[in-house]
């Protein structure tokens, strides 16, 4: 019983850490906001030890419970003992006793859980303090990045806010959705099932109507249509006024905004599955599969449609052009060839979403390149090294991005060569950038907007305009408002 049960606790502890380790690796570089590596440290164990320990604690106790048997009486009454049953201590199974006078150290089910509790939580402890020390002994404080005090500003930006909306309702530690801009409108879901439709200029509410099922992705939205996918894999089209068009399950696990245009809803799984659905009657019609390793990148970038053509970025480092009508791939290029050691090393997710400008395709991968292919030839313009995962702008003859090291980068967008770099703006979880008023401007964690100089990327200014982390920026086309959603569902615009 003692082999067997130190084998049980050692195999679903590693199994525990194994499992916690890589799901803190892909979420931990882009999900932590803070800069100390003994932090980092500390809640990867903590996290191994939680997944570790609470599955096996039911078999340690049954484990210590069978290695002292009591008496079915006592069995009965775990929480008192009663008087006339007592276990000599020290003996087998067949030469247990049972004493019509208690001893002087009565052995009762309740002391034996607390000992082997404490004895449990004692051991924990000291596995828990020894990774501790261990991992902040080792670990090289340059493998993450620390905030480097701001510049001092002469004066703040002149922002005007024109109005502020509550949004999305965000319960727990939800991340609300990004808005979608169509014409002179945003269309605002909630993960709650929510969908607001506001006016870009004056932020007044228009419609607003609460559907029965959880929201997982952006909308996509055309002239007529509003479609998205739930949790649970289900792609459902509205119309304006929310009311339910069709309805479809794609048996596949959604994070990528779907695409909606020339009749066709195009959905992209998490598992390399590119699906076709009709907008008619929504019927699954076509699905083209990529093989996608295992371990990847939490998201996955959104198809494009451009010209009865999809443009699509898969997890495993190719981006793949194909046919709307029937989902034949054309052509694929691989943007990220992998060199690192492990499945950690292993990782090229390409997780921004691709561009479309001036009949060049821009797209980038995690541990890639940033690349220029020709949507009418497919051959490759330009290729810059330069890992990136999340959105990135292109405008004028600039490439604006920030890179996995948190660096602000900016590229010539004819030759790809790198223009400038900024690096004091690190582990700030920064947003996307974009430009506006001749400005670069980005989000961070503290609801800070920083502004930069475009063609120097020099720090220029900033101003607070939030409590709560930025989610994310836009532009509204029709008014050039700069639309500001927080981690608390407020939606603020500026001027």
């Amino acid at each position: 019983m003692k082999y067997l049960f130190q084998s049980s606790c050692r195999v679903r502890f590693c199994t525990g850490l194994k499992i916690s380790f890589f799901e803190w690796c892909r979420s931990a570089p882009y999900t932590l906001e803070s800069n100390s590596s003994l932090m980092c440290g500390s809640l990867c164990i903590f996290r191994c030890l939680l997944l570790a320990f609470v599955p096996c604690a039911p078999r340690i106790f049954q484990a210590a419970r069978s290695r002292h048997p009591v008496s079915s009486a006592l069995k009965m009454h775990p929480a008192f003992l009663p008087e006339k049953f007592y276990v000599a201590r020290g003996r087998s199974q067949r030469q247990q006793k049972i004493h019509s006078k208690p001893p002087s150290q009565p052995f009762s089910e309740v002391l034996l859980w607390k000992k082997y509790r404490m004895r449990v939580f004692r051991k924990c402890f000291g596995i828990l303090l020894g990774c501790f020390l261990l991992v902040h002994c080792s670990s090289n404080p340059a493998h993450f990045p620390k905030k480097v005090p701001l510049p001092a500003v002469s004066a703040a930006p002149a922002l005007t806010q024109e109005w502020s909306q509550k949004v999305a309702s965000v319960s727990g530690k939800e991340i609300p959705l990004a808005p979608t801009f169509y014409d002179a409108f945003i269309f605002q879901p909630s993960r709650s099932g929510e969908i607001q439709i506001l006016d870009a200029k004056t932020g007044q509410m228009i419609q607003s109507f609460h559907l029965k099922e959880r929201i997982a992705t952006r909308l996509g939205v055309d002239h007529q249509h509003i479609v998205f996918v739930t949790p649970k894999g289900k792609v459902i089209l509205l119309n304006r006024q929310g009311q339910v068009v069709w309805a479809t399950d794609c048996e596949n696990k959604v994070l990528a905004t779907p695409a909606l245009g020339s009749g066709w809803v195009v959905i992209q799984g998490t598992d390399g599955d590119l699906i076709g659905i009709s907008l008619l009657d929504g019927r699954k019609t076509w699905v083209s599969h990529q093989e996608v390793p295992t371990l990847s990148l939490e998201g996955t970038s959104s198809p494009l449609l451009v010209e009865e053509l999809i443009i699509a970025g898969f997890s495993n480092g190719k981006l793949v052009i194909s046919e709307l009508e029937g989902g034949r791939p054309l052509w694929e290029r691989k943007l990220a060839i992998p060199k690192g050691q492990g499945e950690l090393g292993q990782l090229g997710d390409i997780d921004a979403n691709p561009v479309f400008f001036e009949k060049n395709i821009y797209a980038a991968a995690y541990q890639g390149n940033m690349v220029a292919i020709s949507l009418a030839t497919g051959q490759v313009v330009w290729t810059e090294p330069l890992s990136v995962h999340q959105d990135f702008t292109v405008t004028g003859n600039r490439i604006f991005a920030i890179d996995s090291e948190e660096s602000l980068i900016a590229l010539d967008r004819l030759t790809g060569h790198k223009l400038w770099q900024y690096d004091d703006l690190k582990a700030r979880a920064l947003t996307s950038p974009r430009e506006w008023k001749e400005k670069l401007v980005v989000g961070d964690l503290e609801g800070t907007l920083h502004f930069l100089d475009l063609e120097t990327g020099k720090y220029w200014s900033r101003a607070r305009v939030s409590h709560h982390k930025i989610i994310s920026l836009a532009l509204s086309p029709e008014s050039n408002l700069l639309i500001v959603l927080d981690q608390k569902g407020y939606l603020r615009a500026f001027r």
